[in-house]
């Protein structure tokens, strides 16, 4: 998810106003366990038979939803996610509250780097899989909204701070700060990618009610002397709330401006191709290079799947309904699944979710599990193994991993509960790390 969400949400918390866009779309009723598990399942199947005896399920059940799914669509895709929670479940494998406040997150190797806003970026240990170690944080000119990491680089959306580029000399070394890109006039860094040789950054201006044409993306690279410098930009008509780059594409969730796919090869002229709108507000995005396939995280309008196959005419191939607001998307190895980071509400008691959905079927994805969070999660990348990584905003970063379903919850403090602690009620815009830290309880 880009930056400009987890401003507004912040701000939000400090104002008290309440999130803006339509009202969530009819959403499934959640997974429970047990014997209720059981008596939603012989309902569903009940209501599902009952439909199809009106002659309409069949329709409802397997057509492209390209905005809410309809009731019995609903129904269809809940009661095909029950069946699949029969094989496989997940479970919470490790937490880490120090990690707090935690808005986005990126995994390399044995590292992962979670921007924390005001605080800066925090710098995590994941070699042990169940004890992740908070190593460092690192100081930024702005809030860390996003990041973004490579081999030998850890890119940074610090706000209006703009683009902070750390070297990574080797895996295990600590970043150092090499160079900060200043925003353009009015803009403040939200989003970022690094590919190759160059880092995409996305700008926008923080006007939440509008559209933004006056920015859009920047490529950075190095020079021939070894600096980093603006090497191309191009504006798009929303907020460029998050950047996935596969090949020579850039696939942009630019917020109202839905999704934007930009040709790159050339990343000093980057050219828009196609685009497609989505029903509320694109802000997070993942893509499969083997299916031509993006995944769009659209807020209220849940989970929306693309074929991109022609960049110049996507178009929709399915839709998930979501109970909350989506924010961030992430593919497994495979892409056969994919990672939904959502929230369910602006505030900071509010909480939130984290779905594994299977998208095998992208006309008709169902959710194979779900696990709920008493924070927000804005942010969920996948290591190698295929373990999840959320950054679940007042809580930390909780890891989860895909187990069978009938097997047994190991005892370890890894899956004991935590106290959720409300964000600061700092100024959002430039959070400053003591007002941050007093307020957590673990600290």
């Amino acid at each position: 998810m880009g930056g400009a969400e987890r401003s507004r949400r912040v701000a939000s918390e400090v104002d008290g106003a309440p999130p803006t866009g339509p009202n969530p779309p009819a959403a499934p009723t959640r997974r429970r366990s047990g014997s209720a598990l059981a008596a939603f399942a012989v309902a569903a199947v009940a209501a599902v038979a009952a439909v199809a005896v009106a002659a309409v399920s069949a329709v409802r059940l397997t057509a492209v939803a390209r905005h809410a799914p309809s009731p019995a669509g609903t129904l269809g895709q809940r009661a095909g996610a029950l069946r699949a929670t029969l094989d496989e479940r997940l479970e919470v494998a490790a937490r880490l509250p120090d990690a707090a406040p935690a808005l986005d997150i990126a995994v390399h190797g044995d590292r992962a780097f979670v921007a924390a806003h005001g605080v800066g970026v925090h710098v995590l240990d994941i070699a042990d899989r169940r004890a992740p170690v908070l190593r460092d944080t690192l100081a930024t000119a702005g809030p860390a909204l996003a990041v973004a990491a490579a081999d030998d680089v850890l890119a940074v959306a610090a706000g209006s701070g703009g683009l902070q580029i750390f070297a990574r000399p080797d895996v295990s070394a600590m970043p150092t700060l090499v160079a900060t890109v200043p925003p353009t006039a009015g803009g403040h860094a939200y989003s970022v990618a690094v590919s190759g040789d160059v880092i995409w950054v996305g700008e926008w201006n923080q006007d939440f009610g509008q559209g933004d044409p006056g920015h859009g993306i920047r490529a950075i690279a190095r020079t021939s002397d070894g600096r980093w410098a603006v090497v191309g930009q191009l504006n798009t008509p929303g907020w460029a709330a998050d950047i996935a780059v596969a090949g020579d594409t850039a696939y942009v969730a630019d917020g109202p401006g839905g999704l934007r796919i930009i040709d790159v090869a050339d990343a000093g002229s980057p050219r828009e191709v196609g685009s497609l709108a989505t029903s509320v507000r694109a802000y997070g995005v993942a893509v499969d290079a083997a299916t031509m396939r993006a995944y769009v995280a659209d807020n209220e309008g849940g989970l929306v799947i693309v074929d991109v196959a022609d960049p110049a005419a996507p178009r929709t191939l399915g839709t998930l309904a979501t109970t909350g607001a989506v924010y961030d998307v992430a593919c497994d190895g495979a892409c056969q699944h994919v990672w939904v980071a959502q929230a369910d509400g602006a505030g900071p008691a509010d909480g939130g979710l984290v779905m594994l959905v299977d998208v095998r079927r992208p006309a008709a994805p169902v959710i194979v599990d779900e696990t709920a969070l008493p924070q927000r999660a804005w942010g969920v990348a996948i290591d190698a193994s295929g373990r999840a990584w959320v950054a679940a905003t007042g809580i930390g970063v909780v890891a989860l991993d895909t187990m069978p379903a009938d097997a047994p919850t190991p005892p370890s403090s890894a899956t004991s509960g935590t106290t959720p602690t409300p964000v600061s009620s700092a100024t959002p815009s430039e959070m400053p790390a003591a007002r941050v830290l007093l307020p957590w309880a673990h600290r």
